[in-house]
């Protein structure tokens, strides 16, 4: 018998292991986060635009206010050299004691210091004078005033009406407020009180105006004419009259006295 042939034994040969590669741990790029809505980022485009826009007008306001600071220098400057030039251009003033040296030292005469002296005098008192009326005049303007409400309400001379006693009301006030107790102080609580002397007046002419004629009343055409007082039915006339005569408040005999003339010049049927 034959023997049968082996099959020659293979060896398992050894597969090689696959080792998985694993990265190392780099450095991480970091992620801008999106903004988030409500919450201020100061890295953000719109934060980096809003610093300079700030930054800009606060250079600008900074150089504005520098201009207003220069200007108000130079006005202060250009008023202090205007007194002085004022100051310089005063004519000075000698007292009795320096003329009567001078005529001592005979530096002047006796006639030119006391011409000095009574020309010095008669400056001062036309200075007091005029300063005196620019003192008393805004008072004698409001005592004109005042009296001229007293004649546009006679009533103010009661004091114990009301429209006395409401200019007395707002006299006190203003007194309270620190205004001075005079003239002044009365025409201002007078206006307060009653408003000003045109607004018065304007008032009181309209009251005084008398009313305007009635206008008559002159039917149309239409059903229930009634006849005018006059001879002559003027309801008769042209439409284009009567509104005429309405608009010009033309009296009845006008009116009659017109109709008739334009029925002369109307052809006869």
């Amino acid at each position: 018998m034959e023997t049968p042939e082996k099959t020659p034994e293979v060896e398992p040969q050894e597969q090689p292991q696959v080792v998985p590669q694993v990265e190392e741990p780099g450095e991480e790029t970091p992620q801008k986060e999106p903004e988030k809505e409500g919450v201020y980022d100061p890295r953000s485009p719109s934060a980096i635009y809003a610093r300079k826009q700030y930054q800009r007008a606060k250079r600008a306001e900074e150089q504005l206010q520098a201009e207003r600071l220069e200007k108000i220098r130079l006005e202060e400057r250009l008023r202090a050299l205007e007194e002085q030039k004022k100051e310089k251009v005063e004519e000075q003033v000698f007292t009795a004691e320096q003329i009567e040296q001078a005529i001592e030292t005979k530096a002047i005469t006796r006639a030119q210091g006391m011409q000095l002296l009574a020309r010095q005098e008669a400056k001062r008192l036309r200075e007091e004078e005029q300063e005196k009326r620019q003192q008393n005049e805004p008072i004698e303007r409001a005592k004109v005033e005042i009296n001229e409400y007293m004649e546009l309400i006679p009533e103010l001379a009661d004091k114990n009406s009301k429209e006395f006693t409401r200019a007395k009301i707002e006299y006190a006030k203003l007194i309270q407020l620190g205004h001075p107790a005079d003239q002044r102080t009365e025409r201002v609580a007078l206006q307060l009180a009653h408003g000003s002397i045109e607004a018065i007046k304007k008032k009181a002419e309209l009251k005084a105006a008398p009313p305007p004629p009635p206008v008559m009343p002159v039917d149309m055409g239409g059903a229930g004419n009634h006849q005018s007082n006059g001879k002559l039915d003027i309801n008769k006339a042209p439409a284009h009259l009567i509104a005429y005569w309405n608009r010009t408040h033309t009296s009845q005999a006008d009116r009659e006295d017109e109709f008739r003339r334009w029925q002369k010049r109307q052809p006869q049927k």
